[in-house]
């Protein structure tokens, strides 16, 4: 039986039943190739086999990126990334690119090649192994994909690209849907990690079809928060990984830097009137010093000066003081508190730190170097407790302190850091041995 023959091109894909020299397609010339009608073999792999290959993964470094993506990308996996206009997208890649130093095929939706290069450079990220194509044509991409054997390809971005083989319109959610499904079944048959950027709508959710986000492995947000300059990375969906953990990242003009502890913590020597606490920042721990100062009234009124903190939250603290712990504070003394100036909200666990300030500064009893008050104080004088501790106990030992005084449902496991448990503000002078 003759085998009938067909013509296919063998830039866009599209076939004809006899040769044909331009194809109306991708508009290029003696593109078509014969091909037989005859159907490929599926293969089959046994698990064993697939396991004595070459370990299928591109390797992260970057902590701040690992802790939302993993350490490990899978060759052959698609990643959508999502961000409000301005969040720093394009400037993400740069980040993921120098991080992987892979052959990268960069295909430039919204801008020129000569615009991508000088970013580029700019956030010395220019290597000789990133390519970049100006070219919007999904079957275009595919040609360039199978030529040059790219282990990474970004889309910048999905809503860009363009199927000339398409029968809906461009901009239709169908013909999105048909563009991704194209990209998707190129990055799993020739084992190219796809990372592609998705527009969002005005409520932040991804622009087009909820299929987008089903069809791929990975889909990560980059939010803007409402610190200056910072944004959130998160993970929505990960196949490979956790999407518990999030990063906070600092924009600026020479990329992304992850956004660190901004106070040094001296534990050298011991604090008279100063004692640390903490803040939580979406899912970051920071540390920061409160100090108190009370110094004898020479006027006829006492005097005081908040600096960094709410004057009604510290006056509250000072009636908790006065009535369960004894201490008539004011009694002529002029008291000042300060708080370091932050970029973000500090919370009210800092309450017992505070409140361990002022007893010291007033009994003139310095504190421990190493040690850090963390806890909500109620009304009644009690400390609330806190749920999952150990995270933060964690970062806190990684900072070099050694003892926490706070308010605990449960301990799940021991991390090496002495934690001492208090329920309530009067038992403050005996812990820290204040008359």
């Amino acid at each position: 039986m003759t085998k009938k023959l067909s013509y296919k091109c063998s830039i866009c894909g599209a076939t004809s039943i006899n040769w044909v020299g331009y194809c109306s397609g991708c508009n290029s010339w003696n593109s078509y190739e014969e091909e037989g009608a005859s159907v490929n073999k599926t293969k089959i792999h046994k698990i064993n086999d697939l396991q004595k290959n070459e370990e299928p993964f591109l390797k992260l470094n970057d902590l701040s990126l690992v802790k939302v993506i993993g350490n490990k990308i899978h060759l052959g996996s698609n990643i959508l990334l999502g961000g409000q206009p301005g969040a720093g997208k394009s400037t993400l890649l740069c980040k993921i690119i120098k991080d992987l130093n892979v052959d990268t095929l960069y295909v430039c939706g919204e801008e020129t090649s000569d615009q991508v290069s000088r970013r580029f450079i700019r956030l010395e990220c220019s290597s000789d192994k990133i390519a970049l194509l100006d070219d919007r044509n999904v079957c275009k991409i595919e040609y360039e994909a199978k030529k040059f054997k790219n282990k990474l390809i970004i889309i910048d971005s999905i809503q860009t690209l363009e199927d000339s083989s398409s029968e809906y319109s461009k901009h239709s959610v169908q013909h999105l849907r048909m563009v991704l499904d194209k990209l998707i079944n190129l990055s799993k048959k020739y084992n190219i990690t796809l990372l592609i950027v998705c527009q969002v709508n005005k409520d932040t959710s991804f622009s087009g079809p909820k299929t987008l986000e089903h069809m791929v492995d990975t889909v990560l947000s980059l939010e803007k928060t409402d610190i200056e300059n910072v944004r959130l990375l998160k993970a929505i969906k990960n196949r490979f990984y956790s999407t518990s953990s999030s990063s906070l990242l600092t924009l600026s003009n020479r990329g992304f830097r992850d956004y660190t502890q901004i106070f040094n913590v001296d534990h050298k020597k011991n604090l008279l009137g100063s004692s640390y606490a903490i803040s939580k920042v979406y899912d970051k721990t920071f540390v920061y010093k409160t100090e108190a100062l009370i110094d004898v009234n020479k006027a006829s009124q006492s005097k005081t000066v908040f600096y960094g903190v709410d004057t009604s939250r510290v006056n509250i603290l000072i009636a908790i003081i006065n009535k369960y712990i004894g201490r008539n504070i004011l009694a002529d003394k002029d008291l000042f508190i300060s708080l370091p100036k932050t970029s973000f909200k500090k919370s009210r666990l800092s309450d017992l730190s505070i409140i361990t300030s002022i007893l010291s500064s007033s009994s003139n009893v310095p504190l421990a170097p190493k040690l850090i008050f963390i806890g909500e104080v109620s009304l009644s004088g009690e400390v609330n407790a806190i749920t999952c501790i150990d995270d933060i106990l964690l970062e806190l030992k990684s900072m070099g302190f050694n003892k926490v005084v706070c308010n605990y449902k449960s301990l799940k496991r021991n991390l090496g850091i002495n934690v001492c448990k208090i329920e309530s503000v009067s038992k403050l002078p005996e812990l820290l041995a204040v008359k």
